[in-house]
């Protein structure tokens, strides 16, 4: 029986002992009166039980205006969230939850938000409108009193404190292969990476989307394979915590060995820089990231951009409302690489890019829908990005703008990579001052007679005589929209005013730009003598005067006799 009452009494001590147990604050972020966002990174080296008691707010409508969440700073997940379910309120706007959770060895970061707008005042409806119409001075008082209160700390019991440390930074994160972030607004950022062989790596990307379209968001392209390999697609993002724009995708892919570049865009609101709504779970980590799944980082390489040096024609950063051109001659078949970013309009093109042959007038690539794809940002932005094979020759390269969305001058949001808006080609291999001459000045060796640059209500003529009867080249540009309907056109008169050549609807084939922009391209047979050539042009639709989009080759609006040519 003595033993007995002696057990009871050591199980009632010992009861007494676990409810009196003492508790100490290891980590805490407090007040939140003139601040809405806070971090703490804190350390722990063996598995305990921790004390989290959080102060918040909830709005009329019951969602959590100011939480509090515990990240895992290793795998960047969430292993506590402050929930509406387990509050208790103790006022208007003060609300009150205290749970013991275990946390197991790591490193960890302590956050607290406050959704920007309701720092201290919360008009969620009619009452709170009157409220704040009548009594806004001692409304807008116990809500700051009440902010005071916002926040959350992290207890331990006494004899276990050593083991939860408060830290800068955890020095237990694996070093990343690539990570663009914080991103802040209106960036536009790229990074590049190699692997020396295939590997697979984990993305973990963090942005903004709304309406099934992402605002902010990343891509990798495959530089030696000229392609986009992975990109932030709205239907695979899951919520990112906080606002329900917020948006994450966390996933592996596999890459095969090689260069690679990331990019990360967003708008002009909502990121790292100031946040208009709650902002995500893991908001260090605003951007893209990326791990090598096994962590002895031997598939990564030096990334060196085998590109920047082979530029052969640069039309970036295209402005609006202009041509640009650049001619270039190439002294050997090459592989050459075209970035292109333009805006689509529709179905057609407003700011966009092709090139020509010179010595042959020939259109050697031009961006079309088939071939581009989405660019990022605003859903007009379009994006060509590929290798083409040139045999030698001379040639053009062009981009057209119209009068608005151009570099510098969005009117939407910008395409991923801003800079890049024109075109950009370069080799895929270095070249010498013999394989490629850039910036070239070119002259037609091979025309007879040519009327070139024709403007508006123009009757322009050139005389040219032929030796030796033979087969020339008719190469003529202008306006039309049917058989009877030439508006802009081209024709050959002999010496005693007859026409020996007109042109021919069935003749005609699309010159590029506007549908009414025809280009003929034939060869006739001319007599020996002398002959006129004429062009005549109506009030509208001209060279340096177009009323919709000019054609390929421009200052080719006009007629052309030229010698035959092997093509």
């Amino acid at each position: 029986m003595k033993s007995y009452l002696i057990k009871i009494l050591k199980i009632l001590l010992l009861s007494v002992s676990l409810l009196y147990a003492k508790e100490k604050t290891a980590v805490k972020l407090v007040d939140f009166s003139t601040r809405n966002f806070a971090v703490q990174s804190f350390k722990v080296i063996k598995s305990i039980d921790v004390t989290v008691k959080s102060f918040g707010s909830l709005s009329r409508s019951k969602s959590l205006v100011a939480r509090a969440w515990i990240l895992r700073s290793g795998d960047r997940q969430v292993v506590w969230k402050m929930k509406k379910s387990g509050v208790k309120r103790r006022s208007r706007f003060l609300v009150e939850l205290k749970e013991k959770i275990k946390l197991s060895a790591g490193c960890y970061e302590l956050y607290f938000a406050v959704e920007p707008e309701t720092r201290f005042v919360q008009i969620r409806g009619v009452s709170d409108l009157v409220d704040g119409l009548i009594n806004r001075e001692r409304i807008t008082q116990r809500r700051r009193r009440a902010a005071l209160k916002w926040g959350v700390e992290l207890s331990v019991d006494e004899a276990e404190f050593s083991y939860i440390t408060v830290t800068q930074k955890c020095d237990c994160d694996f070093k990343p292969v690539v990570s663009i972030t914080p991103v802040e607004d209106n960036s536009g950022l790229s990074e590049g990476f190699a692997l020396c062989r295939p590997a697979d790596l984990r993305v973990y990307a963090i942005g903004e989307g709304t309406s099934r379209v992402m605002d902010d968001y990343g891509w990798i392209i495959d530089e030696d394979r000229c392609k986009v390999v992975w990109k932030m697609d709205y239907k695979r993002t899951v919520n990112a915590g906080g606002a329900a724009k917020n948006r994450k995708i966390d996933e592996v892919i596999s890459l095969p060995a090689g260069n690679y570049r990331v990019y990360f865009v967003t708008d002009n609101s909502h990121s790292f820089e100031e946040w208009n709504a709650m902002p995500p779970d893991d908001p260090y980590f605003y951007g893209i990231t990326l791990w090598e799944t096994d962590s002895d980082g031997s598939t990564v390489s030096d990334y060196v951009n085998r590109y920047e040096n082979n530029i052969i024609a640069d039309l970036s950063k295209a402005g609006r409302d202009r041509l640009y051109k650049k001619v270039f001659r190439l002294n050997k078949p090459m592989n050459v690489r075209i970035l292109a970013l333009g805006e689509m309009s529709g179905s057609s093109f407003a700011d966009y890019g092709w090139m020509l042959n010179l010595y042959t007038r020939e259109v050697v690539w031009s961006m079309k829908k088939s071939n581009t794809m989405h660019a990022g940002g605003a859903r007009k932005n379009r994006m060509f990005f590929n290798t083409i094979h040139l045999e030698p020759g001379t040639y053009e390269v062009m981009f057209l703008t119209d009068d608005s969305h151009s570099f510098g001058r969005w009117n939407e949001a910008p395409p991923f990579n801003p800079d890049a808006w024109g075109v950009t080609i370069w080799t895929e291999d270095e070249f010498s001052a013999e394989d490629v001459e850039k910036d070239v000045f070119y002259r037609d060796d091979n025309v007879i007679a040519c009327i070139k640059e024709v403007k508006n209500n123009q009757h322009r003529k050139v005389h040219f005589r032929i030796k030796n009867g033979r087969k020339v080249r008719i190469y003529s540009i202008g306006e039309a929209e049917g058989p009877d309907r030439f508006y802009d056109f081209g024709w050959i008169e002999d010496s005693s005013g007859k026409i020996v050549w007109k042109p021919e609807y069935r003749m005609a084939k699309p010159a590029g730009g506007a549908r009414k922009n025809i280009k003929i391209d034939t060869e006739i047979y001319l007599n020996e003598g002398a002959y006129t050539l004429h062009y005549k042009s109506d009030g509208s639709h001209a060279f340096g005067r177009w009323n919709s989009s000019p054609p390929y080759d421009p200052e080719y609006w006009g007629i052309c006799v030229m010698e035959i040519i092997n093509k």
